[in-house]
């Protein structure tokens, strides 16, 4: 699963210097996904400055908060990567 990957390469950066897009368009969450996202974005929280979501239409809220709840972090959702990049760069 790449959300395994993602704490490998990210830690591998400065603390806080990464923005980071996160596109789950067309995306299915299971349980065992959800705890791997979850897992991963507790390790890499220290190296993220800002991120953002894309396309969790398919997240049922519970489970998105249980992962914000996790990680001790903030996911803004947005409908298009657009946006989520124009939020990143502001």
């Amino acid at each position: 699963m790449l959300c395994d990957r993602v704490p490998e390469v990210v830690t591998r950066e400065p603390m806080a210097s990464l923005l980071v897009v996160a596109d789950f368009s067309g995306a299915e969450f299971s349980r065992d996904a959800v705890e791997r996202i979850k897992i991963a974005t507790a390790l890499d929280r220290p190296h993220i400055r800002r991120a953002a979501w894309v396309g969790t239409d398919n997240l049922p809220k519970a489970l998105y908060d249980s992962i914000r709840s996790f990680s001790a972090r903030e996911f803004p959702v947005f409908g298009t990567r657009q946006e989520a990049m124009d939020y990143l760069a502001s």
